[in-house]
């Protein structure tokens, strides 16, 4: 293998490697460390690790144009990182041995979050202000759960976000002209699926219907 050509690209830390058939997008920093030339032949092991390095420049600048659109946490940069490994190797049309990939992906993990990136505390506060108004804290402890947060670690009461059955009650009283009109079957089974759709837990619904209907 050659390396064909060091050619120069719109931004200033980084070039395109040209060796053979393969573009490696590569950063600027580096071709120092690998004393890079024109014309230089390139064999197996060299072409791994300039590879390598392409890969975990792109994986970084990836990562913070990602965090720049919406916060992340390390669970979801994770899997992000994991599928834009994927599709990078499927265009170049080269594999890495899967400890690699996992190592990439993990260094550049942990980059990262050393620069205080990953915070749990603004993916929280992004989710919560983006959702208080139209999801329930059911639907908003999911999404939590999802990105790596356990709920029960988080002051709801902050948000503005008061307990979940005096919600219910209050969007029953407004939906429900007589409190007697909840012991007919079929509309107690309307204000469930109701609430059901809004990801309330059926547990809470039907507690609180019951606390009405018995007072």
């Amino acid at each position: 293998m050659k390396l064909v050509q060091i050619k120069a690209t719109r931004s200033s830390d980084r070039v395109n490697l040209i060796i053979d058939n393969y573009c490696l997008p590569f950063p600027v920093e580096s071709l120092f460390k690998f004393s890079l030339s024109k014309n230089q032949d390139i064999d197996s092991t060299l072409f791994d690790s300039l590879l390598r390095e392409s890969l975990s420049f792109r994986l970084y600048n990836y990562s913070l144009s990602q965090i720049a659109l919406t916060p992340k946490t390390e669970l979801i940069l994770k899997n992000k990182l994991r599928l834009k490994l994927r599709q990078l190797l499927f265009k170049l049309g080269t594999k890495l041995d899967p400890e690699i990939s996992s190592q990439l992906i993990s260094d550049t993990l942990s980059k990262i979050s050393s620069m205080n990136l990953l915070k749990p505390s603004d993916y929280i506060n992004f989710i919560i202000n983006r959702h208080k108004n139209n999801k329930s804290l059911t639907q908003i402890s999911y999404l939590l759960r999802q990105a790596g947060i356990d709920p029960r670690s988080v002051d709801f009461s902050q948000y503005g976000f008061v307990d979940e059955a005096q919600t219910i009650q209050k969007l029953i009283q407004k939906k429900v002209i007589n409190v007697s009109d909840l012991a007919d079957f079929n509309t107690k089974n309307k204000i469930i699926a109701y609430f059901m759709r809004k990801g309330f837990s059926l547990s809470s619904v039907k507690n609180v219907i019951d606390d009405i209907l018995n007072k």
